[in-house]
């Protein structure tokens, strides 16, 4: 193994995973981000991850703050979506 080469362990049954085509950005919620998903002027396709641990309690409140976000981000996108992902809907397709 390199230096640069890390021993990860495969997720556990359940575990939150972010990915692309590319492959994982991030795993165990989203505590970290990866440069090469930073968002610059040059972008083109950004992701806003709104989530909670209580879905059931805090829905109402993940609407209202996807809903306020797509209104500020309007002005400056061609189109917004919004995707809500849970046990019943684990991933979206691009």
């Amino acid at each position: 193994m390199t230096r640069w080469q890390v021993s990860v362990p495969e997720p556990r049954p359940g575990e939150i995973i972010y990915a692309d085509t590319t492959g994982v950005l991030t795993r165990h919620w989203n505590h970290r981000d990866a440069h090469r998903t930073r968002v610059t002027e040059d972008s083109r396709r950004v992701v806003f991850v709104l989530e909670t641990l209580h879905a059931t309690r805090d829905g109402d409140l993940l609407k209202v703050a996807a809903d306020e976000l797509q209104g500020l981000l309007a002005p400056h996108a061609e189109q917004t979506v919004a995707h809500r992902l849970g046990p019943a809907q684990p991933q979206v397709a691009a």
